[in-house]
């Protein structure tokens, strides 16, 4: 009996030596051997932006369960999954929605099928909405009071209800309110009667005005600088109105660097200065091009963009471009408008030199533009002047003068201006001669181009449509 004893002791230290890792142990012994579950999930009943919020919020809880979950894993996941699924449907409103679930497991394939029936969707009953402070009479305040998004009898959702909160936040901070702040903001869901209740107050505190605005150091005039401030000294303080003088000068071209910093603790009678810090870009940009093409053959290209020549943002730009049948030289000076962001001047010259196989060509154009943007429309007026030289086939060379007028509109809409999938652009051109202008010729021409882009069957395919009308009346005598 001793000795049985012994061995067993001796067994038991053994195995406790060869768990804790005192002993060696093969490593084939302890690697995992266990296939990897699949799991699928299939969603019926629903689409768009409810689909998209089920699916993300039931990934979300398979993600919980690990690279290796087990069946009872699976299991649990696929019982609980019907509560997650009700609740990603709440947000747009869907508080009875009915979830049929099914399961099928082959091998190590996991599908999970829920049927969806939404329901009905639960509606708002009574929107209570209270101003409180000194705003409470603010014209742009109790026109959203009254005019409210949330109406009675629409359905409830979590997105519209924000949005109408943060719509209180933008109207009341853009008339000067900056710290206003929702004292009540209440959803009470019923589910008995199937009915919301909203009650918001907002409490809107004293109102602020602009006061001194303050620029650093630039090679810039202030003046010139004040141009692009969309807003005035004493003016109700506005966030919009700050990101607007952001863009503006962001997309003046003159600055690599801006910060726009409202000192709204240091302010006095409720004006608060704006300190703006500006890191001029460099003056100077060149670019240089090269390609070949079987019309043109080996071909070039020089740019320089003197980017300010002066306090007063003028700028100045080159362009050349040549190969062995066609030379041009563009420059170009433009003078910033009282409103340097929708109004430019622009004084131009041109010259070309095409040499082709029966005909040559020379010719230099001066130019004079005003340019400038209203709401969506970009709209240019110029005068142009053209002399050419050319000589066609065996015809003996011609000389030519005209001057013209041209105006131009143009318009762009799309939802996305670098990759769009819908929207469209319109641009109608007129110009014409006279020769009481000293032109030698007499003509009108006028033109219309549209085009348009939309998605058709699938948001990855686009139908893109584009139509011109034009017009073209000349009346000349014989070129000498």
């Amino acid at each position: 009996m001793r000795r049985v004893f012994c061995c067993l002791m001796l067994c038991l230290a053994l195995s406790s030596a060869i768990g804790s890792g005192l002993w060696p142990t093969s490593t084939k012994a302890v690697k995992s051997t266990s296939p990897k579950q699949s799991i699928a999930i299939h969603l019926s009943g629903v689409s768009d932006d409810l689909k998209a919020n089920v699916e993300s919020r039931l990934n979300i809880a398979k993600a919980q369960l690990g690279k290796q979950p087990t069946t009872a894993d699976i299991n649990m996941f696929y019982q609980t999954a019907r509560d997650e699924v009700k609740k990603a449907l709440s947000p747009f409103g869907y508080f009875k929605a009915g979830v049929t679930a099914k399961l099928r497991h082959s091998g190590n394939q996991w599908d999970l099928y829920y049927q969806i029936k939404l329901g009905e969707a639960i509606r708002y009953q009574r929107i209570q909405v209270k101003i409180l402070g000194p705003g409470r009479s603010n014209a742009q305040l109790q026109e959203l009071k009254h005019r409210f998004p949330l109406k009675r009898g629409q359905v409830f959702t979590v997105e519209t209800y924000n949005n109408a909160k943060q719509l209180m936040f933008d109207v009341a901070q853009h008339n000067g309110y900056i710290k206003a702040r929702l004292t009540v903001k209440q959803v009470d869901i019923d589910l008995k009667s199937y009915r919301a209740t909203v009650r918001l107050t907002l409490k809107t505190g004293q109102r602020y005005f602009f006061g001194t605005i303050r620029f650093n150091q630039t090679p810039f005039n202030e003046k010139f600088l004040h141009r692009f401030i969309p807003f005035k000294y004493g003016m109700p303080y506005s966030t919009q109105d700050i990101l607007k003088l952001h863009e503006n000068l962001s997309s003046s071209g003159y600055f690599d660097e801006i910060q726009i910093n409202p000192k709204i603790q240091s302010a006095r009678n409720r004006k608060v200065p704006i300190d703006i810090h500006l890191k001029t870009t460099k003056p100077h940009h060149f670019t240089i091009g090269g390609g070949y093409g079987t019309d043109t053959g080996l071909r070039g290209s020089f740019a320089w963009d003197w980017r300010y020549l002066n306090p007063y943002g003028h700028r100045l730009n080159t362009v050349v471009q040549g190969s062995s049948v066609q030379k041009s030289v563009q420059t170009r000076y433009i003078i910033p408008g009282a409103d340097p962001v929708n109004q430019q001047y622009i004084f131009s010259a041109t010259g070309f030199d095409l040499n082709y196989d029966r005909t040559d060509s020379r010719a230099g154009k001066l130019a004079f533009a005003y340019i400038s943007h209203h709401n969506s429309w970009q709209r240019t007026i110029a005068l142009n002047a053209l002399w050419e030289k050319f000589t066609f086939d065996t015809q003996p060379k011609t000389d030519s003068f005209i001057l013209y007028p041209a105006f131009n509109w143009k318009t762009v809409k799309a939802d996305d201006p670098l990759n769009p999938k819908r929207g469209y652009s319109l641009n109608i051109l007129l110009r014409g001669s006279s020769k009481s202008l000293a032109s030698k010729v007499n003509f009108l021409q006028g033109r219309i181009t549209l085009r348009a882009i939309t998605p058709l069957l699938s948001p990855n395919n686009r139908l893109i449509l584009r139509g011109d009308v034009g017009y073209n009346a000349i009346k000349s005598d014989k070129l000498n």
